[in-house]
C-alpha cells in the first residue's frame, strides 16, 4: 500500500509504545502517501481496544488499515 489512511492503536504510554510508535513513524516516512488519520490508546486492554476499533472508523469511513500496537489492540 502506497497510499491510504491508517489509525493506530496503542499500548500504556512508556517505553515500548514510544518505541513503537518511532519504529511506525519510520516506516511510513517512505510511504508519504500514508496518512495516519487518527491515534487512540487501548492499553493492553480487549475492551478498550476494541472501543477503539470501532469508534476511530466511524471518524473517516475511507480507512485502509489499522495498526494495533499488539495482538490485544490488533484483535
Amino acid at each position: 500500500m502506497e497510499n491510504g489512511k491508517v489509525i493506530l492503536i496503542w499500548g500504556i504510554p512508556g517505553h515500548w509504545s514510544t518505541s513503537r510508535l518511532n519504529g511506525v513513524n519510520a516506516a511510513l516516512k517512505k510511504y508519504p502517501g500514508i496518512k495516519i488519520v487518527g491515534q487512540q490508546r487501548g492499553d493492553y486492554v480487549r475492551d478498550k481496544a476494541l472501543n477503539a476499533a470501532q469508534n476511530l472508523p466511524q471518524r473517516d469511513p475511507n480507512i485502509n488499515a489499522i495498526y494495533g500496537e499488539n495482538e490485544e489492540m490488533a484483535l
